[in-house]
């Protein structure tokens, strides 16, 4: 945990971002692919 200022630079902002952008469409894929499934389903 970073404790001063300005201790994180923005490579790691970047990083974080891009994971969460990831983490984003995969959670959208996932429930997509239940929609799809239970669509079928029925």
């Amino acid at each position: 945990m970073a404790r001063r200022p300005g201790a994180i630079t923005d490579e790691p902002g970047r990083i974080g971002l891009l994971f969460a952008s990831h983490a984003a469409i995969a959670v959208t894929d996932a429930r997509d692919l239940h929609h799809v499934t239970a669509a079928l389903a029925s």
